[in-house]
């Protein structure tokens, strides 16, 4: 019996400690930052300021990834440094897109995958302020 009751206290405490929960946090600067790296290039001049106030998702205490919301996309900062940006909106002759982006030396690195209305998948590779690939990935 005692070790049943052991067991099922601590199941109840491993479950308060893998809750997920959410805060709302102002934006730190090192992201800041590294968006302004990002908005330099040709590529993203044209999105909008991030918000001052983000979302910080946590699992068991530990930090998975931040949210930042606008108009034209919703951007998940992974808790390793990825920016990735889902397009709310994307170009009429795609049905979605994701820009998967890192800052290595803070310089831009990452690509893009669009998915067409046909449903081929195009990428494109950017590295610094040039695309360094523009393809379809084949199934």
């Amino acid at each position: 019996m005692k070790k049943l009751f052991i067991c099922f206290l601590l199941t109840i405490a491993f479950g308060f400690t893998m809750s997920a929960q959410d805060k709302s946090v102002p934006l730190s600067i090192k992201n800041f930052e590294l968006y302004s790296i990002l908005k330099k290039g040709n590529t993203f001049k044209d999105f909008p300021s991030l918000p001052e106030t983000v979302t910080e998702h946590y699992v068991g205490g530990e930090l998975q990834y931040t949210t930042a919301e606008t108009d034209k996309f919703t951007l998940k900062i992974m808790a390793d440094g990825e920016f990735r940006f889902k397009i709310k909106k994307p170009a009429t002759t795609f049905a979605d897109q994701t820009y998967f982006i890192r800052f290595p030396n803070n310089t831009v690195f990452g690509y893009a995958l669009q998915t067409r209305k046909d449903g081929v998948v195009q990428a494109t590779v950017y590295q610094g302020e040039k695309f360094v690939y523009t393809g379809e990935i084949k199934k």
